[in-house]
């Protein structure tokens, strides 16, 4: 009898192509698709009649789920492959790059149309403004993904599912700074394949020393800060804190070893209790409209008088 073979899985290495163009384009079709569709079944349902308040509900919840279901396809669209630091580090500056390119081509459509009001045509007019929602779309879609490869950058730093969606949203960034300024216990092969030699080279650089990883985590930074806020002091106090979590990370000894324990624990305690705070200042905030209502009211009826 012919022995029986068993056939071995052997992993491929992750795709720029799919972080980049294929998982935020599948994620901008999905949301327009479900939102058309959601739109159709809303004017069939309640198109007719006077618009009441619980229609309206309605009609916000399903748009609301749908987005939410949209972002949960989209992270499962993603690579599922624990980071290395390099194709961590390349895939980030991928992703911010095409962001701003994206970004950037979607205002100058917006801005194009606002100083040419009546000029264009009124379908060239509707078409370049869904030319801008689409780019708009791709760009959250790279946002998403964007967090997504923190979320396995800190699983290849063996940092624990629950403590990373604990952490979540407030406290989850900061493993984008352990990502980017950790090594690896191990030299692993790239995961993340790419064709561009100036990419594959410039995040070589970046992890080739401490010196160039301090570099690029200083422009990062300051170029995040700029587009972040137009406030300076805001974008100081953003800088400030980097310094503090990238020295921190970097002076004390042994953190790539507790990353899972102390500051780990840290991002979960400090997005626990950022959370805790906004609550509380929603239910314990002094409602003052309504004070200044009834003092409206009152100087309004001794005028009269």
């Amino acid at each position: 009898m012919p022995k029986k073979t068993t056939s071995v899985h052997i992993p491929h290495p992750s795709s720029l192509k799919t972080w980049l163009f294929l998982a935020p384009l599948k994620f901008t079709g999905l949301l327009i698709l479900l939102f058309g569709l959601g739109l159709v079944l809303s004017m069939a349902l309640f198109g007719h009649g006077e618009p009441t308040a619980w229609k309206g509900h309605v009609m916000m919840t399903l748009f609301i789920a749908i987005y939410v279901f949209c972002i949960y396809k989209c992270i499962r669209f993603a690579p599922g492959d624990k980071l290395d630091r390099k194709s961590f580090v390349g895939l980030n500056i991928a992703q911010g790059v095409l962001s701003v390119v994206m970004l950037g081509l979607a205002a100058a459509v917006a801005v194009y149309l606002g100083v040419t009001p009546g000029i264009i045509p009124t379908t060239s007019s509707l078409i370049m403004s869904g030319i801008a929602l689409v780019l708009l779309l791709f760009a959250g879609g790279v946002g998403i993904l964007f967090f997504v490869s923190i979320y396995y950058r800190a699983r290849m730093q063996e940092v624990s599912k629950s403590k990373l969606l604990l952490s979540l949203p407030f406290g989850f960034e900061l493993f984008w700074y352990s990502g980017f300024l950790l090594e690896d216990a191990r030299k692993p092969a790239p995961v993340l394949q790419t064709k561009s030699k100036i990419l594959n080279s410039l995040s070589g650089w970046i992890v080739k020393n401490r010196t160039n990883t301090l570099i690029a985590l200083g422009v990062m930074v300051v170029l995040y800060a700029m587009m972040m806020t137009s406030k300076i002091w805001y974008a100081i106090g953003f800088i400030v804190l980097s310094i503090i979590v990238a020295s921190i990370l970097l002076l004390r000894k042994g953190m790539r070893e507790r990353l899972n324990h102390g500051f780990a624990n840290f991002a979960v305690a400090l997005n626990i209790g950022i959370i805790v705070a906004i609550l509380s200042l929603a239910i314990f905030a002094p409602k003052t409209t309504q004070h200044k209502i009834v003092d409206q009211i009152t100087i309004t009826d001794t005028i009269t008088q």
